[in-house]
Protein backbone atom coordinates (compact mmCIF):
# COMPACT_ATOMS: atom_id res chain seq x y z
CA UNK A 1 0.00 0.00 0.00
CA UNK A 2 1.25 3.56 -1.07
CA UNK A 3 2.28 6.12 1.72
CA UNK A 4 0.02 8.89 2.18
CA UNK A 5 1.11 12.22 0.61
CA UNK A 6 3.76 13.98 2.81
CA UNK A 7 4.63 10.71 4.86
CA UNK A 8 8.60 9.65 4.82
CA UNK A 9 9.88 7.34 7.61
CA UNK A 10 13.28 7.75 10.00
CA UNK A 11 13.26 3.53 10.16
CA UNK A 12 10.17 1.43 9.38
CA UNK A 13 8.79 2.17 12.68
CA UNK A 14 8.73 5.81 12.90
CA UNK A 15 6.39 7.70 10.58
CA UNK A 16 7.75 11.72 9.51
CA UNK A 17 4.55 13.26 7.92
CA UNK A 18 5.75 16.29 6.10
CA UNK A 19 3.14 19.01 5.46
CA UNK A 20 3.45 21.97 2.96
CA UNK A 21 2.64 25.09 3.43
CA UNK A 22 1.15 26.97 0.38
CA UNK A 23 4.35 29.48 0.40
CA UNK A 24 8.01 29.12 1.05
CA UNK A 25 9.12 29.54 4.52
CA UNK A 26 11.45 27.87 7.14
CA UNK A 27 10.85 24.47 8.71
CA UNK A 28 9.80 23.49 12.03
CA UNK A 29 9.67 20.31 13.72
CA UNK A 30 7.79 19.03 16.39
CA UNK A 31 7.88 15.48 17.60
CA UNK A 32 6.43 13.62 20.64
CA UNK A 33 6.91 9.96 22.44
CA UNK A 34 10.35 9.54 23.14
CA UNK A 35 9.13 8.17 26.46
CA UNK A 36 6.10 5.73 26.08
CA UNK A 37 4.64 6.62 29.22
CA UNK A 38 4.65 10.38 28.37
CA UNK A 39 1.51 10.34 26.08
CA UNK A 40 -0.18 13.78 26.57
CA UNK A 41 2.41 15.18 23.23
CA UNK A 42 1.62 11.70 21.31
CA UNK A 43 -2.33 12.40 21.50
CA UNK A 44 -1.83 16.48 20.63
CA UNK A 45 0.50 15.80 17.58
CA UNK A 46 -2.08 13.04 16.44
CA UNK A 47 -4.89 15.64 16.93
CA UNK A 48 -3.05 17.94 14.85
CA UNK A 49 -2.61 15.76 12.19
CA UNK A 50 -6.02 14.77 12.09
CA UNK A 51 -7.14 18.25 11.84
CA UNK A 52 -5.30 18.41 9.00
CA UNK A 53 -3.44 21.95 10.32
CA UNK A 54 -1.38 23.20 7.37
CA UNK A 55 1.65 26.13 7.88
CA UNK A 56 0.58 29.27 5.54
CA UNK A 57 4.16 29.06 4.88
CA UNK A 58 7.23 26.59 5.27
CA UNK A 59 7.24 23.24 6.00
CA UNK A 60 6.04 21.57 9.32
CA UNK A 61 7.71 18.27 10.06
CA UNK A 62 5.55 15.87 12.40
CA UNK A 63 6.51 12.91 14.56
CA UNK A 64 3.73 11.66 16.79
CA UNK A 65 5.71 9.00 18.34
CA UNK A 66 9.30 8.55 18.38
CA UNK A 67 9.66 5.58 20.39
CA UNK A 68 6.90 3.16 19.14
CA UNK A 69 8.16 -0.07 21.02
CA UNK A 70 8.14 2.04 24.58
CA UNK A 71 4.89 4.19 23.44
CA UNK A 72 3.15 0.53 23.21
CA UNK A 73 4.23 -0.71 26.48
CA UNK A 74 3.58 2.34 28.34
CA UNK A 75 7.13 2.56 29.65
CA UNK A 76 9.85 5.49 29.94
CA UNK A 77 11.94 2.88 27.19
CA UNK A 78 10.84 0.08 25.36
CA UNK A 79 11.08 -3.32 27.24
CA UNK A 80 15.04 -4.32 27.59
CA UNK A 81 15.85 -0.97 25.30
CA UNK A 82 17.30 1.86 26.04
CA UNK A 83 15.74 5.19 27.21
CA UNK A 84 15.91 7.26 23.77
CA UNK A 85 16.26 10.59 25.62
CA UNK A 86 19.92 9.52 26.68
CA UNK A 87 21.01 7.86 23.37
CA UNK A 88 21.44 11.52 21.81
CA UNK A 89 23.52 12.47 19.43
CA UNK A 90 23.29 8.91 18.22
CA UNK A 91 25.54 6.19 15.89
CA UNK A 92 24.37 5.21 12.82
CA UNK A 93 26.66 2.28 13.76
CA UNK A 94 25.30 1.14 17.12
CA UNK A 95 24.24 -2.33 17.67
CA UNK A 96 21.13 -0.62 19.94
CA UNK A 97 18.30 0.57 17.46
CA UNK A 98 17.89 3.75 20.02
CA UNK A 99 21.27 4.85 19.23
CA UNK A 100 20.59 4.60 15.44
CA UNK A 101 17.43 6.26 15.83
CA UNK A 102 18.54 9.17 17.56
CA UNK A 103 21.67 9.83 15.04
CA UNK A 104 18.92 9.59 12.22
CA UNK A 105 16.89 12.47 14.26
CA UNK A 106 19.74 14.28 15.00
CA UNK A 107 20.54 13.78 11.05
CA UNK A 108 16.76 15.26 10.40
CA UNK A 109 17.33 18.10 12.58
CA UNK A 110 20.89 19.20 11.19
Amino acid sequence: MPLPPGTHFLTPTVSVHVIEGAAPGPTALVQAGIHGDEIAGVHALEELLEAGIRPARGRLLVIPTMNRAAYRARSRAAPGGLDLNRCFPGDAAAPEPERRLARRFMDLVE
